[in-house]
């Protein structure tokens, strides 16, 4: 059902459906592209995101930020260092901690998956749903949703889970269609 080219008509009409077929289509398309192009997991891809953002972090702070539990996070620490895309160094303040450093070829792979992330994006929302699901009906839903629905439970998110920010306390009643009109642009 998930990996079919369209949803099945008998579901296409129930948004949540159609955010997580669209959700489960977009994390396959982009943990395949990802690997194929960089040899990384979206794990992994995750950590270095981190990495970048945050150099010299604890292990367990990296776990933390990536929502990585610590078993997990010690072989992907192990995988990255490995493969040159991290290196542990010596806490300057706790002997007893390690601080983790992305490389350069970290941050090779980091640039190389990023453009993949956007690319599969792109292709995502802006070719699968305006192709298979057309511009108009999705926006005509998008403004039927309850103020906040993209954003998280409660209106007064900062952030709606797409990278875009609303400093207003009070969203308005077409944020959801602008979201997605947002989205539908990117091509």
């Amino acid at each position: 059902m998930l990996g079919e080219e369209r949803p099945p008509e008998a579901l296409a009409g129930y948004t949540g459906f159609l955010m997580n077929w669209v959700g489960a289509r977009s994390r396959a398309r982009f943990a395949h592209a990802l690997n194929e192009r960089t040899g990384l997991h979206p794990r992994e891809f995750g950590v270095l995101n981190v990495l970048a953002r945050n150099p010299g972090i604890t292990q367990q702070e990296i776990g933390q930020h990536a929502g990585v539990d610590p078993s997990t996070m010690v072989a992907t620490l192990d995988g990255l260092e490995e493969r040159g895309f991290a290196e542990r160094r010596p806490h300057p303040e706790d002997r007893r901690k390690r601080a983790v450093y992305l490389t350069e070829a970290g941050q090779t792979a980091l640039r190389e998956g990023r453009k993949v992330g956007t690319a599969v994006g792109r292709e995502v929302f802006a070719n699968q749903l305006a192709h298979h699901l057309g511009r108009r009906p999705i926006l005509r839903r998008a403004q039927l949703l309850e103020s906040g629905f993209l954003v998280g439970i409660d209106q007064h998110s900062q952030a709606s889970g797409f990278g875009f920010h609303n400093q207003s306390p009070r969203l308005p009643l077409n944020y959801n269609a602008m979201v997605i009109e947002k989205l539908l642009s990117h091509k």
